[in-house]
């Protein structure tokens, strides 16, 4: 009944234990796990991002309209539609998190033994744009409610 499971645990089981004991593993290994821990990061906090939209959304554009030079009938007009446009991007951005994380899982695994070996992101906001909630420690960074839109709260 099972049968399917057994090939696919054999394979992917091996690759989590290594995952998760050379997150242990002491620091005068020097093993990089920089890509590994973005990776894992990324698919993890991306459902916090995409559940915060609505209330990141709502904060950039306040930013945004106090930061514009338009009439008050301008600001109010682009409120609306600007809500859902903002937290339409905000959805796809919290997707694509998601999706790079997955792409970055495997080259992390790989790049694990070797020191000083880091793939660069391949989604860039996240590290450059401000979060909600920020905490960096020394194995995965904790970033989420992430303004993709770049304004700071």
């Amino acid at each position: 009944m099972f049968s399917h499971i057994a090939p696919i645990s054999r394979v992917v089981a091996p690759l989590l234990a290594a995952a998760v004991f050379s997150l242990g593993a002491p620091d005068s290994a020097e093993a990089s796990y920089r890509t590994l821990g973005r990776a894992l990061g990324n698919i993890i906090q991306s459902p916090l991002d995409l559940v915060l939209s609505p209330i990141v959304a709502a904060l950039g554009l306040n930013r945004n309209i106090r930061d514009i030079d338009d009439t008050r009938g301008v600001r109010i007009a682009y409120f609306v539609p600007g809500y859902f446009w903002m937290t339409g991007v905000q959805i796809g951005a919290s997707v694509m998190r998601g999706i790079t994380g997955g792409l970055e899982l495997i080259p992390g695994l790989i790049l694990l033994p070797f020191p000083e070996s880091d793939l660069d992101p391949l989604f860039d906001p996240v590290e450059n744009s401000a979060g909600l909630v920020e905490w960096e420690n020394g194995v995965m960074d904790v970033k989420f409610g992430i303004n993709y839109q770049g304004a700071a709260y």
